[in-house]
């Protein structure tokens, strides 16, 4: 299973339209008429003249922010409203800081796996296996309504293949998909090739770091061909859970028919 984290948030991008709004030119002559006279830097009086310069430029810079941004909050529209209350928050904690132990991307990688996934069992090694005497076989319309329910914009997982690929695949070979799962099915078997998938982590919003798993959470993005089987044993297990009794009598979501829409 691999990690991908998510990328930092880019800079802001620079003021190329001249000084900031609240920057006036005078502030600026200000400051350059003090400390850019190189001649006569290692002049007391003028070190003097130069530090008092910066100290003023730099507090009519604060007085200017301060006034501008009353100006603005007393302007503000139920549009700019989410913008004034941006600019309030500040800029949010890194997105995705080192883990504490996890200098390389190894092992950052090993660190969220073992909080995300603990104690993963490992791959059973192959055996023979015998088919079920009593196992059902599979059939086209199985397969169809499995793709049919497919997304085409789900992301695929560590194959790249969309689920457009295997419709189209299906409708112009459709002993193919069969034939590849057909020994799966009565076996009751599922490689662990169709176990892999990738893990995209996200940063949970609002959080005041980002130093500890917890902060994060994890998309897992399986392998679109392991998600037919998926959904072909799952319509299955629901049949079998409806017609044993093993679903309560006011269940009303998940199942075909019983949905809320439906009732």
């Amino acid at each position: 299973m691999h990690f991908t984290p998510p990328s930092r948030a880019s800079p802001p991008g620079r003021n190329r339209g001249g000084l900031p709004r609240w920057q006036s030119s005078t502030d600026a002559t200000t400051l350059h008429s003090g400390l850019h006279k190189r001649k006569d830097r290692h002049d007391p009086s003028m070190l003097r003249s130069a530090r008092a310069a910066r100290s003023s430029y730099f507090k009519a810079i604060k007085k200017a922010k301060r006034e501008h941004w009353c100006d603005f909050l007393a302007k503000a529209t139920p549009e700019t409203i989410w913008t004034a209350m941006k600019f309030a928050i500040g800029h949010p904690p890194p997105r995705f800081a080192e883990l504490p132990g996890a200098k390389t991307r190894l092992e950052l990688n090993s660190a969220l796996l073992n909080h995300f996934f603990p104690g993963t069992p490992a791959d059973d090694p192959y055996t023979f296996l015998l088919p079920y005497r009593d196992a059902m076989a599979l059939d086209t319309s199985q397969i169809e309504r499995a793709l049919a329910r497919s997304s085409h914009s789900s992301a695929p997982g560590p194959d790249m293949t969309p689920n457009s690929v295997w419709k189209r695949i299906n409708k112009a070979v459709p002993d193919l998909i069969i034939n590849l799962l057909s020994p799966l099915v009565s076996h009751g078997f599922h490689p662990p090739s169709l176990k892999k998938a990738d893990c995209i982590v996200l940063d949970k919003p609002g959080k005041p770091s980002y130093d500890s798993p917890s902060s994060l959470r994890v998309i897992v993005l399986l392998q679109t061909f392991s998600k037919i089987p998926k959904r072909i044993m799952n319509s299955r297990l629901s049949c079998v859970a409806c017609v044993v009794g093993l679903l309560n009598s006011h269940q009303c979501d998940s199942l075909a028919g019983l949905s809320v829409a439906d009732m």
